[in-house]
């Protein structure tokens, strides 16, 4: 027969043994009930003092102080190793990102460390569509998910517009995807859109540079009379870009009547004809044909805008809404200056005054007779 003491150990008395068997991990072992109810009477004092109304509450205290004192030595020692762990894999490892879009790979280039940059677009590789600098040491990928996937430990920096359906295949793979859409409509965004961008790649001092080039060509740009231009693209013009208004700002010119006339239509050598135009800012492409270049070569409009400013500018200066503009806007303003020079140089050459005063001193002196001496 088993029976249990009610005492502080568990106690197993057995028919075959005259004393009580404590149960330990070192086997069976008799014990003296009468030390057994004694140990049992200290515990349940000891109990009684520690949760008595006056000492629980102090040692209550006490205990969840050491605690909490444990847990937060704990928690600062946790949070320095993976901060070290972080900082360490970091430098071993630094952010890389991958350009789908020409407007980013642009940026990107100009801002980005080259350690950080992992690919770029097929884009990149062009010297017509870049700008001062191209793309020769990293790879490029195409706009396919397949081409993607080496890359699923970068940032991909995105134009949601022209992919949605590679940004949705991006994103449902988990992959860090960064949406940089032709959004930028004032100089003013695209200062903070730089600056956006030099923090996403921690390198915020390249574009603080870009941004100081951007103001010191727009403060190097020439004081030019107010007037009215027009631009013409590929297809006709260009108003509709987003770009295009402060490009024109830059110049002091305004858009022409035909430019509001036409803004959903194609120009042509009649709509020219019709309003004539004081500065014409042809935009051209090498590699391919352009109505622009057409519109250049024409020998009517030549012949009639002989008297206008007309220039030839690639068509990458306005390609995107970044410091392009300002690029191109140094070379129209330097060369309408120099236009502007000689036709005020011909017409004080053709003057009246200035023909009386050249014909005068061109006169010949009649030599003068003396009267001979008588």
């Amino acid at each position: 027969m088993i029976q249990i003491y009610p005492a502080f150990d568990a106690m197993l008395i057995t028919s075959h043994h005259r004393r009580p068997i404590r149960v330990s991990w070192g086997g069976l072992k008799q014990s003296n009930p009468k030390k057994a109810t004694r140990r049992a009477s200290v515990w349940w004092l000891l109990i009684s003092r520690l949760f008595s109304p006056r000492v629980a509450p102090r040692l209550a205290t006490r205990l969840f102080f050491r605690l909490l004192l444990r847990l937060l030595l704990r928690l600062c020692l946790f949070f320095s190793l993976t901060s070290s762990f972080t900082s360490v894999a970091a430098q071993d490892s630094p952010q890389r990102f991958v350009s789908l879009s020409l407007c980013s790979d642009r940026l990107l280039i100009e801002i980005a460390n080259e350690a950080s940059i992992a690919a770029l677009s097929t884009y990149s590789t062009r010297p017509d569509l870049m700008l001062d600098r191209v793309n020769r040491t990293h790879p490029t990928v195409k706009p396919q998910i397949n081409d993607l996937l080496p890359y699923a430990d970068a940032t991909f920096l995105i134009n949601e517009t022209f992919y949605p359906q590679l940004t949705r295949q991006l994103r449902t793979l988990n992959f860090h995807v960064i949406a940089l859409n032709d959004s930028t409509t004032s100089p003013e965004a695209l200062i903070e859109h730089i600056n956006t961008l030099g923090n996403i790649t921690n390198n915020p001092s390249q574009s603080r540079a870009l941004v100081a080039k951007i103001k010191a060509l727009e403060d190097a740009l020439p004081a030019l009379p107010h007037d009215t231009a027009l631009v013409i693209g590929y297809g006709g013009l260009m108003a509709a870009l987003p770009q295009y208004q402060p490009f024109l700002d830059l110049l002091n010119l305004a858009p022409s009547t035909a430019t509001q006339a036409n803004r959903r239509q194609q120009i042509s050598i009649e709509n020219l004809l019709a309003n004539p135009v004081n500065n014409l800012i042809f935009l051209t492409h090498q590699s391919h044909y352009s109505r622009a270049n057409a519109f250049a070569d024409n020998p009517v409009l030549q012949q009639l805008s002989a008297s206008a400013f007309t220039i030839k500018l690639a068509t990458k200066y306005l390609s995107c809404y970044d410091h392009g503009i300002w690029l191109g806007a140094t070379q129209v303003a330097a060369a309408r200056a120099d236009f502007l020079k000689a036709r005020d140089t011909e017409k004080h050459q053709d003057s009246p005054q200035n023909k009386a005063h050249t014909a005068k001193t061109r006169q010949p002196i009649q030599p003068q007779q003396h009267r001979s001496s008588q």
